[in-house]
């Protein structure tokens, strides 16, 4: 038996990974020092009897244990777990050899079952040359099986799910992909696995161009983002990628390679051109500028960040070199800070804007706390979706929860179509934009009531960088006493208020109120709020306002 170090091993139904193989001081015949996957498994840390025999990754001083090379197991082949599988003598979630079967549970806890009807659909299963998508999950899958075996048995996979397994190198799943040319997703998900982290040492394992895969899942996987990096030149045609889980806090790649040396561009990320989706939740990145290093994928359409401790978010509002973006050169992080000098070669039609295509963008669960944070992503020019969830600026700001202030990020981000989950329809964002304007107004009007120094036109739209669309788009206010600090003997509201409150009542009788002039702005757009309640549930069609302000039952539609 041997056993090679960088193997994934099987000891005992406990997985651990292979970090040295020879002979031990004062012990007798072969031992495999190994690093386990439960770093309290072990008694030490590769040190023995004041002698290093080998450095676990693991900071654990228990990750790691010596067994005699007779007691371990190097797992099962693809090959041989396909046949088990899909001929019914291994069920999902059964490992082979184990004659329980189970489904993974909370945590690590496993539930048993028996399957129902198996014998039914053991006929039409057993047919492994016809089936076009595999699922092995915990079966202890660590390498493909004799050469050209795959090839023979499963030629028609197109989807290949091996979460859960032990599989440990690029190798392997270089094997996998040339034995199925009509592969185009494959899961990888909580397999430990090694990765090359320079081009020769990809090379040296025999990384080859695998242009048909479209779909790689690799979650929780204990990988770098330099070692996807060195991975991607080999997927040319790589259109969707997760990595989540696996402890990423920075997404610079350096190859440092020839172009003629692997057959790619010298481009760091020249692999994902085509790369469409790309899933980084629950990483550590926590500084924007590490996020616009993806700003120059051309193709990248959807970027799910939740659960990462990002806290801003931040767009330049220049354009910049393609070949920049690509290199991994970002813009700077600071959105207006004067943009760099073009270099004479480089014409503004040479320029690209960060991010050209990003149409989702997930940050659900991260540090998020500032609306100038949320203004930012109405820089980003094809944003239609976005997750802001569970971050402190909707968790605990005032008082609001979540979907308390959800108006205020429609009326900020133009062109949402999606938020949080749920359709954002025309009515909404026309609501929600008019509900926004008056927030700004009775703010201002709440500043200037507390002694505060009055805010000038420009310092308001700083503050809301949207307003001036807005006003454009529904109407300026008609004076300026409620948004720039000055007073008026009778004050005057803004058009787009008197559209909210017509467009909420319903069609009958009138209704007549006259506050006096002394009523401070902020009491009054309280009352506004309660007059618009009060006519949608009497359906009430005219409503008077002091001797001035008329809104006829003409206007009163929905």
């Amino acid at each position: 038996m041997a056993v090679a170090v960088g193997e994934r091993l099987l000891i005992a139904k406990e997985r651990a990974t292979a970090r040295y193989v020879g002979a031990v001081e004062g012990h007798d015949g072969t031992w495999v020092g190994v690093e386990w996957d439960d770093a309290s498994r072990g008694k030490h840390d590769g040190s023995v009897g004041g002698k290093r025999y080998f450095t676990c990754q693991s900071a654990a001083p228990t990750a790691a244990s010596f067994i005699r090379i007779n007691k371990v197991s190097q797992g099962t082949s693809l090959v041989g777990a396909l046949v088990l599988r899909y001929t019914n003598q291994l069920a999902e979630g059964q490992a082979a050899g184990d004659g329980q079967v189970y489904i993974h549970a909370g945590g690590k806890s496993k539930i048993n079952f028996r399957l129902v009807g198996e014998d039914q659909v053991t006929q039409h299963q057993s047919r492994i040359d016809l089936l076009t998508s595999g699922r092995l999950v915990g079966a202890n899958v660590s390498h493909v099986g004799p050469p050209g075996a795959l090839a023979t048995t499963a030629a028609s996979l197109t989807q290949l799910d091996l979460t859960d397994n032990l599989v440990g190198s690029w190798s392997t799943v270089t094997d996998i992909c040339q034995q199925l040319p009509n592969l185009q997703l494959l899961v990888l998900s909580h397999n430990k696995l090694s990765l090359p982290n320079s081009v020769d040492e990809a090379r040296q394992q025999g990384a080859v161009q695998l242009p048909g895969l479209r779909c790689l899942v690799m979650n929780s996987c204990s990988i770098t983002w330099q070692q996807v990096g060195v991975v991607q030149s080999y997927l040319p045609n790589l259109q969707e990628l997760h990595v989540g889980a696996n402890n990423i806090s920075s997404l610079a790649v350096d190859l440092n390679h020839r172009q003629h040396d692997v057959g790619v561009p010298s481009s760091q990320l020249a692999g994902f051109m085509s790369l469409q989706i790309l899933g980084l939740e629950d990483n550590k990145i926590s500084a924007w500028c590490e996020v616009m290093r993806l700003a120059g994928l051309p193709s990248l359409k959807r970027l799910h960040l939740s659960g990462n401790p990002i806290s801003a978010i931040r767009y330049p509002t220049y354009s910049v070199p393609p070949t920049a973006l690509l290199q991994q050169q970002p813009p700077t992080v600071d959105p207006d800070e004067a943009p760099p000098a073009a270099s004479s070669n480089t014409s503004q039609q040479q320029q690209q804007r960060p991010f050209p295509v990003l149409e989702a963008l997930l940050l659900g669960g991260c540090q998020i706390s500032s609306w100038s944070d949320i203004d930012q992503l109405n820089r980003f020019p094809a944003l239609r979706e976005c997750r802001l969830s569970g971050n402190p600026l909707f968790t605990a700001e005032g008082g609001y929860g979540g979907a308390g202030r959800r108006y205020e990020v429609i009326g900020r981000v133009g062109r949402l179509t999606l938020l949080n989950g749920a359709d954002v329809k025309p009515r909404e964002r026309r609501d929600s934009e008019l509900r926004y304007i008056m927030y700004i107004s009775a703010d201002a009007a709440e500043a200037e009531a507390a002694g505060q120094p009055k805010q000038s036109e420009e310092e308001t739209a700083a503050s809301h960088p949207r307003l001036p669309e807005l006003q454009a788009k529904y109407g300026k206010l008609r004076c300026d006493c409620v948004l720039y600090g000055s007073s008026c003997a009778e004050c005057s509201f803004s058009a787009v208020l008197w559209l909210a409150l017509a467009d909420l009542m319903a069609v009958s009788g009138p209704l007549t109120c006259k506050p006096t002039a002394h009523m401070k702005v902020v009491k009054m757009l309280s009352v506004l709020a309660l007059w618009a309640e009060t006519c949608r549930v009497h359906n009430i069609a005219s409503c008077y306002v002091g001797d001035t302000h008329n809104i006829p039952a003409s206007s009163a539609t929905v």
